[in-house]
């Protein structure tokens, strides 16, 4: 019958473990040997000591009901930009010359300053502290063969991180208040020469705004009336004038034979009596009527008839000689009258031109105005918003300077620690047990599947497929005998010695 697969492999299994069983000192001098080596690894391999601390990240203490804070950067985001910022160059430089001193050469200080940065490590830790609020804390750790030296850095960085996030915070609410003034100075400008640009044009227009609209129509309506009164004065006037005049040119009629001076000559009778008709009908009519024009030119020939400023001069200062009649004065008086009137009737209709431009007018300015005004609400709006965020910013950036903000509190200072972070002894001498055993064991695994010897009908059937039909035992004799009691002193001899290794390795480490 054939053995089947799995037991070949269970029997070749079983056979390297009776090899490593007979050769069992190369299990335990292995274990040994790379116990020690280990051990040696430890003592004497350059070791690495981390000093960390931890600095707690303490909320406001100022409610933000009260005064709402204006760094709202996530605790990870502000990390990552206090860190690149004390990890630069001059912070780096800085360090290395208060911790180490400043190397000679350019390139020994990059070398350095690259070490010292991968030796910073910063973890950051949230946990609750209400149902609603959680708290923050980082640890702050850094590797050195000194751990004295360590310790300082680590204290050195702390207090780094400390100033750098009260300084990042006061610029940034600093910065803050700045740029919402800027914006709300801006916004006051625009403001200010808009409001400016506005009562310009209501200056220019000042009697043409809507709010003066029903004082421009009052004003036109009460001049209308005042025209209304000032014809119908006009009219009435008028006929009391063209009474006087009537009645003066009857009484004229009726004395124009008796007016002749006795004695005189012809022609000067002639003019004064031209003279007293042309002077009735002016009293009667206008300057321009035909029969005061065609009078104008009889005494006007009459005049050039007699060719001589004697005879004028006498007519005339006949004519003013001659006593005004009764109804000389009412007429003038009335005439007077009548032109006081049309001079009044001219200044209220250019005073009702006036308000009716300005009402004509009202329209178009209200309609300009309103295009001035457009985006004037949300300007003062905006404006006044913009105060509001200002003095909001102007309380944060007092709370922050006052250090009332979210501050980074140390909660211990480093001590330089006294168990190396590397190397880890576990680690190495597993790591030692590993290569010794590798370093024993190995070469007698390599020897059996090298120089494979049959012991057993199952490797037999792992390797053929024909079926094995009797087996003979061994038989001990001499030469086996003396073989299993060499193999037996070795084995105890190896693992003695092997120990003894292991206890003055231990000895000398210790």
């Amino acid at each position: 019958m054939p053995v089947r697969q799995s037991d070949g492999k269970v029997a070749v299994i079983l056979e390297l473990a009776g090899v490593l069983l007979a050769s069992w000192w190369t299990v335990v001098a292995g274990a040994c040997f790379g116990l020690a080596g280990g051990m040696v690894a430890v003592k004497y391999l350059p070791k690495t000591y981390r000093a960390s601390t931890k600095i707690l990240v303490t909320p406001p203490q100022i409610p933000q009901e009260l005064v709402r804070s204006t760094v709202t950067d996530t605790m990870a985001a502000r990390l990552a930009t206090i860190q690149e910022s004390i990890l630069s160059r001059p912070y780096m430089v800085k360090l290395i010359e208060q911790t180490y001193g400043l190397p000679k050469s350019e390139r020994e200080l990059d070398t350095m300053i690259r070490r010292t940065k991968g030796a910073v490590t910063v973890t950051v830790t949230r946990y609750p502290v209400s149902q609603n609020v959680s708290a923050s804390m980082f640890e702050l750790s850094f590797n050195d063969s000194d751990p004295k030296r360590a310790a300082e850095v680590v204290n050195t960085l702390t207090a780094l991180y400390i100033e750098e996030n009260f300084r990042f915070r006061t610029t940034r609410a600093e910065d803050t208040t700045k740029m919402i003034g800027t914006l709300g100075e801006d916004t006051r400008n625009e403001l200010i020469a808009k409001e400016k640009l506005i009562a310009a044009y209501k200056e220019q227009h000042l009697y043409e705004t809507p709010e003066q609209l029903e004082a421009n129509l009052a004003l036109l309506e009460s001049r209308n009336r005042d025209l209304e009164s000032n014809r119908k004065a006009v009219e009435a006037a008028s006929d009391r004038l063209q009474l006087l005049r009537s009645q003066a040119q009857a009484s004229m009629t009726d004395s124009s034979i008796t007016a002749v001076v006795p004695g005189a000559d012809p022609t000067t009778q002639r003019l004064a009596l031209l003279h007293r008709e042309y002077d009735g009908l002016r009293s009667r009519y206008s300057d321009e009527h035909p029969e005061v024009r065609a009078k104008k030119r009889e005494l006007d020939d009459l005049q050039a008839s007699l060719g001589k400023t004697g005879a004028t001069d006498q007519a005339t200062s006949d004519s003013a000689s001659t006593p005004p009649g009764p109804f000389d004065l009412p007429i003038r008086a009335q005439e007077k009258e009548i032109a006081r009137l049309r001079d009044d009737q001219k200044r209220l209709r250019a005073d009702a031109a006036v308000y009716t431009a300005r009402v004509e007018a009202t329209p178009r300015v209200q309609q300009h105005l309103a295009e001035l005004t457009k985006g004037l609400d949300a300007l003062t709006a905006q404006y006044n918003d913009y105060q509001r965020k200002v003095q909001s910013a102007r309380g944060s950036q007092t709370v922050e300077e006052a250090e009332k903000g979210e501050q980074f509190n140390l909660i211990e200072k480093a001590v330089p620690p006294t168990i190396p972070a590397s190397p880890i002894p576990l680690i190495v001498n597993g790591a030692g047990i590993a290569a010794g055993l590798v370093l024993f064991v190995l070469p007698v695994l390599a020897k059996a599947f090298l120089l494979p010897v049959v012991r057993s009908e199952e490797v037999i059937g792992s390797w053929a497929d024909v079926p094995v039909l009797v087996s003979i035992p061994r038989i001990p004799t001499l030469a086996t005998l003396s073989s299993e009691r060499r193999a037996r002193i070795t084995n105890i001899v190896g693992a003695a010695v092997s120990c003894a290794v292991l206890a003055i390795t231990m000895h000398f480490v210790h």
